[in-house]
């Protein structure tokens, strides 16, 4: 026990230090690149990265924790869940790119930049399925390989974006940047797997179908949570102007920030809690609790101090023409926490097999953030889609699971743990639920 809590330590450290320098560098090249590029420019760019990302839950097909936790049930099948899991992630990335391109020139059909930047930008979600093995790195404690991968890759592109910036280049090559980076994770992801003696890969049909008919689910409330997160850009580019998203996205982008902890620690506990779910379920519970609480304490802290010190955050870095940027960091900055709780339940939704219901409750949010985006966008501006995501975002993670009967103890876990009920005790009853 003493060993297998040393690797989890392990690892979160490896995760979070990844994390951290990729949150330096891509706050010091993204503070640069919004100042070089305007608020015009730089809202072109995220106007097609937030098309873009509506498919990428398309392109990684829901099948991450269902693949750690098949390897950790069956470890002799790795090579030919990792085999089969690549293959369908190619596929699905293929057709990605062709949708994404379609969609761009039926939203925008005149805006030839806008067209040739999504363009480029799409061939990035063909390198995704390689990403899956991040996943295997998982399910073993060592992504400390994948936070090496990952770091060398944000340095590179760092300094290839730096070369751009002093050669005045033209937006498309920012644009090319991110195509650039999915390449290299890709690359350097294959050699180190390669490098720790990897399985050979295999592909079967058999198993795909197995993964694509429990994951399917997690595809469907995946493209919708893209939608409602990603929505109040497009929306905002398409209803008001793309000065007015690259504000926006300037929002975002700090507001984000905060991220890269709490998802260390989700990635680095999935297979450990994945684990005690098999041997004790109390102890289960209890991490579950844990794992929420210290998501619901955290951002609240974050929260605080994002809102006393935003206006003065968003001159620091980004310059007065960004100013309005504050206001939505002031909204958004809560609807972390509401994201983060959603990734970690994910991990007891695919522990309990519950995954065909979160298609329902994602639905609701999103159906509340479109009207929401509908309404308050023509009278608030961009401060109406930061209340209309927020919105969204407590209406998934708390709201909607409360009207299903096998759902809603996720919730009440996450208010036990608000309130740090049994999160501090050895024990919980298996009454609490």
């Amino acid at each position: 026990m003493r060993i297998r809590k040393s690797k989890v330590f392990n690892n979160i450290s490896w995760i979070l230090a990844e994390r951290i320098v990729q949150l330096v560098i891509a706050l010091f090249v993204g503070i640069m690149s919004a100042r070089f590029l305007g608020p015009s420019n730089f809202g072109l760019i995220n106007y097609s990265i937030s098309i873009m990302s509506l498919f990428f839950a398309f392109c990684e097909l829901g099948i991450a924790d269902i693949f750690i936790r098949d390897v950790l049930n069956e470890p002799s099948t790795t090579g030919v869940r990792l085999g089969s899991g690549i293959m369908m992630r190619f596929i699905a990335g293929f057709i990605s790119m062709i949708l994404m391109i379609v969609t761009v020139i039926v939203i925008d059909p005149t805006n030839e930049i806008v067209i040739y930047v999504s363009i480029v930008l799409s061939f990035s979600l063909i390198f995704r399925s390689i990403e899956l093995i991040d996943s295997w790195f998982q399910s073993r404690l060592q992504s400390k390989y994948v936070s090496i991968s990952k770091i060398l890759t944000g340095v590179c592109i760092a300094i290839w974006k730096i070369s751009l910036l002093m050669m005045n280049a033209p937006v498309i090559w920012f644009a090319f940047s991110t195509t650039l980076e999915a390449m290299l994770v890709s690359a350097i992801l294959l050699f180190m797997y390669v490098k720790k003696g990897g399985v050979k890969w295999e592909f079967s049909m058999q198993i795909s179908k197995g993964m694509l008919s429990q994951s399917y689910h997690l595809i469907i409330s995946g493209l919708l949570v893209s939608l409602y997160t990603k929505l109040g850009q497009i929306m905002i580019g398409s209803m008001i102007g793309e000065v007015d998203v690259g504000i926006y996205s300037a929002a975002i982008r700090l507001s984000d920030m905060w991220y890269i902890i709490p998802l260390a620690i989700i990635n680095s506990v999935t297979p450990v809690i994945i684990e005690q779910r098999k041997h004790d379920y109390e102890a289960y519970i209890r991490k579950l609790k844990q794992l929420y609480a210290v998501i619901i304490w955290m951002g609240i802290g974050v929260g605080i101090i994002f809102s006393i010190f935003s206006l003065f955050i968003v001159h620091t870095l980004y310059g007065e023409a960004y100013s309005r940027a504050a206001g939505v960091l002031n909204i958004n900055i809560w609807a972390g926490t509401f994201a983060m709780l959603g990734s970690a339940r994910s991990i007891w939704i695919v522990c309990e097999n519950y995954q065909k219901y979160v298609k329902h409750y994602i639905i609701f949010g999103t159906v509340i953030n479109v009207v929401l985006n509908w309404i308050l966008i023509p009278k608030l501006g961009i401060y109406g889609a930061s209340w209309s995501t927020l919105i969204a975002q407590i209406v998934v993670a708390i709201i909607a699971p409360l009207f299903y009967k096998r759902t809603r103890a996720s919730s009440l876990l996450m208010f036990d743990a608000l309130l740090l009920r049994g999160v501090l005790q050895q024990r919980v009853r298996s009454s609490a639920l």
